[in-house]
């Protein structure tokens, strides 16, 4: 690499001549140490220009300068190899005296241990004396305390034993007293456990009337549900769309049956849903005593849903919403408007058609026709009960 580098640093004319004036300035050694060319590189450098007296010239400094360093080198490990060997006695000089120390002191330790020792087992043998006339004087106290200890337990278990005897007389009194109440206690759980069973018998008894009368609601049912079916029948046999004659107030309007049950729960759909027989005139058209005024604009509105109000008047509007709300359609062509007072009490201008007491069917002819409530919805299963049967 850093001969790539230094082909490619000197390849100009100008570095390769500063070079050659750089190497003729010096001629040694040094002059690869003193720059930042190394001397392996001064060398390649030098042989790929081609200039072979300066080469010589460089090889002969540099061989100069190689001799040089190898004479101070020697004289350097000389003088290195005569101090160690000066070190060296001192060491061997040092370890001798240790060993004469070691040995001296090994001596005098074993001494002193021997000593210690002696003294250890004199000082041991006193202690041993004191402890044992001790332990004799504390064996005695012991005996003396066991014995006034004994006799105090046999004074202490006596009177025990008396007051046991006191109390297991008065608990053989408690016994007897307890068993007699128990016998009471017995005698009265069997009073209420035959009360408690003649009640269960009665309770059993209501139980099978009331699954007797169960089952006799379930047969209602069954019959009720029959007629539903059979209600049902006889709604699909009449599906099939066809066309209505209507004589409204004396004026005569022709329309589709699916065309006034459009809307669910409205009076017009419970009327023509075939559920109730209607009032007919002369000619077999179904009779409805209203005004005719607005009901040609409502049949509009449920043939096609527009705006209908550019075609009332506006100041007949509070009578129109007053018919709309008699048919039940305010929350299809009223959807933000409120039913006024005169629909809420269930008031109604028809002799024909009555306002029933329950609050949420009419009548026409004394039928029951049930109709929406107040936010268009309808629930029309007790009036179809109450028509089957």
């Amino acid at each position: 690499r850093r001969t790539f580098f230094s082909f490619k640093h000197f390849s100009a004319k100008r570095h390769r001549s500063s070079f050659i004036r750089a190497v003729n300035a010096s001629g040694n050694f040094a002059f690869g140490m003193s720059t930042k060319y190394s001397p392996r590189s001064t060398f390649e450098h030098l042989v790929y220009l081609g200039h072979m007296d300066v080469l010589k010239k460089f090889l002969d400094g540099t061989t100069e300068v190689l001799v040089e360093q190898i004479r101070h080198l020697q004289t350097r490990l000389h003088d290195e190899w005569a101090a160690l060997e000066v070190e060296k006695r001192g060491v061997e000089y040092d370890r001798s005296k240790l060993v004469t120390d070691r040995a001296a002191f090994e001596a005098e330790k074993e001494a002193w241990i021997n000593a210690e020792r002696e003294a250890m087992r004199a000082s041991l043998a006193v202690s041993i004396e004191a402890d044992r006339k001790q332990l004799e004087e504390e064996q005695k106290l012991l005996h003396e305390w066991r014995a006034v200890e004994r006799k105090k337990l046999q004074n202490e278990l006596v009177a025990e034993r008396e007051q046991l005897s006191i109390e297991w007389k008065d608990l053989n009194d408690e016994r007897l007293q307890m068993k007699n109440q128990l016998d009471v206690e017995r005698r009265k759980i069997e009073a209420e456990r035959d009360q408690a069973m003649d009640q269960f018998a009665a309770f059993m008894k209501e139980i099978d009337d009331e699954t007797a009368q169960l089952k006799t609601e379930r047969q209602n049912l069954e019959d009720d549900r029959h007629l539903f079916e059979d209600e049902k029948r006889r709604m699909k046999a009449i599906q099939i769309d066809k066309v209505v004659e209507l004589n409204v107030g004396g004026e005569s309007f022709s329309t589709a049956r699916s065309t006034l049950c459009k809307y669910e729960g409205s009076l017009l759909a419970s009327m023509f849903s075939g559920r109730w027989p209607l009032p007919v005139d002369a000619k077999g058209r179904y009779f409805i005593d209203r005004s005719p005024v607005f009901f040609a604009a409502i049949l509009e509105f449920l043939r096609l849903p527009t705006d209908f109000k550019e075609e009332i008047d506006a100041s007949q509007m509070e009578a129109f919403r007053a018919e709309v709300e008699y048919y039940g359609l305010t929350p299809y062509m009223f959807p933000k408007a409120k039913p006024s007072v005169a629909a809420s009490e269930g008031r109604s201008d028809s002799p024909g058609l009555s306002k029933s007491k329950s609050g949420g069917s009419k009548a026409v002819n004394g039928t029951p026709i049930y109709l929406a409530t107040s936010d268009g919805s309808a629930d029309g299963r007790r009036a179809v009960r109450t028509a089957s049967k």
